[in-house]
């Protein structure tokens, strides 16, 4: 009697997908359907058992299976505690996955957080967000655009944000020497859109002049693509604090990510090692779908939700980002050219270290050489 079941796909076809898709915290059987999608099913199969298998096979083990207690996660979470002080439960099991590799179940992350921040735990169990309504028919119906200027009197870092409000999803996240050029804007607006091959049905934004690239790029864009459009704007403004789902954004980011940085930004300011006057130093209750945002804006029709992108040529964003960012402009330089050069060059010779977060303020300390240098080298 022949096997009634389907051989494996090949292991190169489906290994980088399923780990993908574990790291995501997926169920076995969500794994299992996810993976339809990166083989033929009319010639292979892969039910939930062979997704435990080859969980198995693979080493890729779950809570349970790592066993771990509070004592076994405490450096690593105090590690995280450092670069993202104010974050909770979810978001530390979320940091230990990505980052560590290490899952740990929810009461494991409660009771070690109890334990060393005990009033941090009361306090966050008090806070509340406060929902406001914002409507959107499906994924790319709307991009929603914002810019953040908290870091910038401070730090000299100016923030610009692109989200996705239906399904929550990031299309830039960008930090500059400043947000209020349209050019550099729209160039933002335009790499998002070079990612996904296709522009939003609509953009939105406030009335901050920095937009109107956007709003003028978004318009001509869709009424070259369908000339039924012809005197119709296809952005949206916003008044003040109305631009809802980026307010919303900003806000989580001040409540995760911002302190952490902010604490780290503040050790050189106030030690004298970084002067943001000095130009060289500038380095510049919702009724929506459920679940993870990549896999929301990857997979619209798995989830039974509309797309609304409107696929667009290279040709059409080369004219675009001609016209209202040239790649010439003085705006699109991080640093000065010659400081650039020198900084590569030096790097170079540092063999390219890794910066991070406890590594920071030293590599600026071994690069101030080339930035401050004694009388006898210059």
């Amino acid at each position: 009697m022949p096997n009634q079941h389907k051989p494996l796909p090949p292991e190169d076809e489906i290994r980088v997908p399923l780990e993908e898709y574990f790291d995501l915290d997926l169920t076995d059987q969500q794994i299992a359907d996810h993976l339809k999608s990166h083989y033929d099913t009319s010639q292979y199969g892969c039910s939930v058992h062979s997704v435990r298998k080859l969980l198995r096979e693979w080493g890729l083990k779950k809570t349970r299976q790592q066993k771990h207690t509070p004592e076994t996660i405490t450096s690593m979470v105090l590690d995280i505690k450092k670069k993202f002080p104010q974050c909770g439960i979810l978001a530390i099991r979320k940091n230990l996955r990505q980052e560590f590799k290490v899952r740990a179940s929810e009461n494991t992350v409660k009771t070690l957080l109890k334990e060393l921040e005990p009033d941090a735990v009361e306090q966050r169990r008090g806070r509340r967000f406060h929902r406001k309504k914002f409507y959107a028919a499906g994924v790319n119906d709307c991009w929603a655009q914002d810019q953040h200027d908290k870091w910038g009197s401070r730090f000299g870092l100016w923030l610009h944000n692109s989200i996705d409000p239906f399904v929550g999803y990031n299309n830039c996240l960008r930090v500059w020497w400043t947000n209020k050029n349209p050019r550099l804007v729209t160039k933002f607006f335009l790499d998002a859109c070079r990612v996904l091959g296709a522009i939003p049905m609509f953009t939105q934004s406030d009335r901050g002049n920095e937009n109107n690239g956007v709003a003028n790029a978004q318009t001509i864009m869709r009424q070259a693509l369908d000339p039924s459009l012809a005197g119709t704007l296809q952005h949206m403004w916003k008044t003040e604090k109305n631009n809802v789902k980026s307010e919303a954004n900003w806000s989580v980011t001040r409540a995760d990510l911002s302190p952490g940085l902010e604490d780290l930004f503040e050790i050189g300011v106030q030690n004298g090692w970084y002067d943001v006057g000095v130009p060289l130093e500038q380095i510049r209750h919702k009724v929506l779908p459920h679940g993870i945002p990549v896999l929301l804006r990857a997979k619209p029709a798995f989830y039974q939700l509309s797309d609304f992108k409107i696929p667009v040529d290279a040709d059409l964003l080369d004219q675009m980002e001609a016209q209202f960012a040239p790649p010439d402009h003085e705006v699109f330089q991080l640093t000065p050219p010659e400081f650039d050069h020198w900084a590569n060059v030096y790097y170079d010779e540092m063999s390219r270290p890794l910066v991070t977060h406890d590594s920071f303020w030293d590599l600026e300390h071994r690069t101030s050489v080339f930035r401050h240098p004694s009388p006898a080298q210059r």
